[in-house]
């Protein structure tokens, strides 16, 4: 009979244990990634045991200096190959020895790194702009031969094509090693937790009611069985939202020591474990949930967050897209997979799927870029509103939002989208006229909301306060789509109104928010500069430069001193306020210079758009620069497009 020692060896115990392929080595290769004891079987144990014993002790350090030499052998060959591929690093990187137990992975970018301009299409205001700077249609308007003018839109075309990389790029993300025992050992204490959900009793939002998450911690905190990294990124996800609440509105029975200490904690998890490959590449529940609280953190008055998500597009656009393929693939948007599960996890995987389906189309309008589920594929029904008359307009609010963002998505797919400009005027007054009733229904349902019970209503009326200043400028979008003419003779009455009103509201919102903290002010920045759409004061500007209208300078100026008083509280601002900025500039040289000339304006005919066929003279001072720039320098289709970098 053969030796013992060729023997195959069995499966370890925790991959008989849980029914799948074994490397059957010790640690197997599936322990390593579960992060757990891999447990070798008792008969490989024993085999390996007797046949240590008849080893002779001479064989045994014979083996151990021949594998001695071959590892240093390898430490040697890979050190020179790591010197010669990368002779600018220092010595003491390039030189340093492998462990004998855990081998250090070279970082290398990977796929968390998403660049805004990657995302947008041809509609996106980056590109629209860059294009824009080049057309001609601008020259012969009164007083476009000022100088100054002829600077500001200069500058105006250097800040649009400057690169992300001139600082303003975030870094790029590498995925982390998972450590779920490093993770555990981050997290606040348990009678700090307790604590916690007490006083959060009864007042968390939908997606994450208590009793799932008093399950949690109990599955955590008081594990029978080893705890996922997606559990614990979890569970530290849905501690920072409460801590952040609480550090935004104060407990009497917490310190701010403590909220500070165990929410920076808490963040830290969440952030490690949102940029782990176990997240983003195994669909379940919790890495869909975790996920989803990750994508809506712009949405938190965070003052910690502005400097590295608030405002994040694309961000934003890669965690609630990893989420809502997640959904697709465990078939949350099918009603009978959802039904056949029982009642309590049904009800948790609908709330789920239709915040990751909120998420998932409200960037649609600012990136312009359909959404990654598609309302043709899905036919689970809507969640139950609560009876609870403290979470009934929570949980009403979310579904009218739903709604909105659902009509958001129709007014790229019908009136934007490189599909849409093959139809017809006649078509397009039809989706225009169906598309404002909607909206119209939908602002006269919200204003009905009664919200005089709500939990947390100062909560509630902080991040609802925006809503008009989105609405106005969701409907000027829908007005001007009727026409995709580069002139900028073509600003109808609605669509001027609507601009209008959005802008008379971007001001009065602001001017309540900047009673509160800066916390909920930054938030006011970020919706209203970056999830909603710029259009209105780009329609009011070419209002303004077509009749030379003072108070469109007023109002223009209004807005951009609330852009002004903001733009530093989050860094995502910052861009759409220098946009704005240029474009006022050259608005006020503009009425400037035709206030200047109006007494030879009487000579010469009409000063504004009925002049555009007229030649530029002889004595031009900028022959090379053709000024006819303003209409198609900002065409309509980027009227509504993002205004990030």
């Amino acid at each position: 009979m053969g030796s013992t020692t060729n023997i195959i060896p069995r499966a370890c115990r925790n991959c008989r244990i849980r029914k799948i392929r074994c490397s059957r080595e010790i640690p197997c290769a599936n322990c390593i990634t579960s992060k757990i004891t891999c447990q070798e079987s008792t008969k490989d144990a024993t085999r390996r045991s007797t046949t240590a014993r008849s080893v002779p002790e001479k064989d045994q350090e014979s083996s151990i200096e021949s594998l001695r030499k071959r590892v240093t052998a390898l430490e040697q060959q890979l050190s020179s190959l790591s010197s010669g591929r990368h002779d600018q690093v220092p010595e003491a990187t390039t030189s340093t020895v492998l462990s004998p137990i855990v081998a250090q992975p070279t970082p290398q970018q990977n796929p968390c790194h998403i660049d805004l301009a990657s995302l947008e299409g041809d509609s996106s205001f980056r590109k629209q702009a860059l294009l824009a700077t080049d057309i001609t249609e601008f020259g012969s308007l009164a007083g476009i031969g000022s100088p100054q003018v002829v600077d500001k839109i200069s500058g105006l075309r250097k800040l649009l094509e400057r690169k992300a990389s001139d600082g303003d790029a975030s870094q790029p993300r590498e995925w982390k090693t998972s450590s779920s025992i490093a993770l555990q050992e981050n997290l606040p204490p348990a009678d700090f937790v307790i604590r916690l959900l007490r006083a959060a009793q009864g007042k968390l939002l939908s997606v994450f009611p208590t009793q799932s998450l008093e399950d949690l911690c109990r599955r955590v905190y008081f594990p029978v069985q080893a705890v996922t990294v997606g559990e614990l990124t979890l569970l530290s996800a849905m501690l920072a939202v409460i801590l952040c609440v609480f550090q935004s509105f104060p407990r009497p029975e917490f310190s701010d020591q403590e909220i500070s200490k165990y929410y920076a904690a808490c963040k830290e998890n969440r952030l490690t474990g949102i940029e782990t490959y176990e997240v983003n590449m195994i669909p379940t529940f919790e890495h869909c949930l975790v996920l989803y609280i990750a994508a809506s953190l712009p949405f938190l008055p965070d003052r910690a967050l502005a400097a590295q998500t608030e405002g994040d597009l694309a961000l934003q656009w890669r965690l609630s897209s990893t989420a809502a393929r997640h959904c697709l693939v465990l078939g949350y948007h099918r009603e009978h997979v959802v039904a056949s599960m029982p009642p309590d996890e049904a009800e948790r995987v609908r709330r789920l799927f239709w915040s990751i389906y909120f998420s998932d189309k409200s960037t649609v309008l600012s990136l312009g870029r359909t959404s990654t589920i598609q309302d043709l594929d899905v036919d689970i029904e809507p969640y139950a509103i609560s009876s609870d008359p403290g979470r009934e307009p929570w949980d009403t609010s979310m579904w009218m939002f739903i709604d909105y963002a659902r009509i958001q998505a129709s007014i790229y797919e019908n009136l934007y989208s490189p599909a849409s400009r093959r139809r017809s005027t006649e078509d397009r007054q039809i989706i225009v006229d169906e598309t404002a009733k909607q909206l119209s229904n939908w602002l006269e349902s919200w204003n009905q909301l009664d919200t005089s019970k709500v939990y947390n209503k100062k909560l509630f009326d902080h991040t609802f306060g925006p809503v008009n200043v989105s609405y106005y400028s969701t409907l000027t979008l829908v007005y001007h789509a009727l026409d995709l003419s580069t002139s900028i003779s073509i600003i109808s009455e609605p669509c001027f109104q609507a601009a209008k009103r959005g802008l008379q509201s971007h001001v009065s919102v602001h001017a309540q928010y900047s009673l509160l903290e800066p916390e909920s002010l930054a938030f006011f920045a970020v919706w209203v500069h970056i999830y909603c759409p710029l259009t209105p004061f780009v329609v009011i500007f070419l209002h303004c430069i077509t009749n030379s209208d003072t108070s469109d300078l007023d109002l223009l100026k209004a807005s951009l001193d609330v852009m002004e008083q903001t733009s530093s509280l989050a860094k995502s601002c910052k861009r759409p306020h220098e946009f704005c900025k240029y474009l006022y500039s050259i608005a006020e040289e503009y009425v400037s210079a035709c206030t200047e000339n109006r007494g030879d304006a009487a000579d010469k005919g009409d000063l504004g758009l009925t002049s555009l066929q007229q030649p530029l003279g002889e004595n031009w001072p900028f022959p090379d620069l053709n000024l006819q720039a303003i209409s198609s320098a900002f065409p309509s289709s980027d009227w509504w497009a993002s205004h990030t970098t």
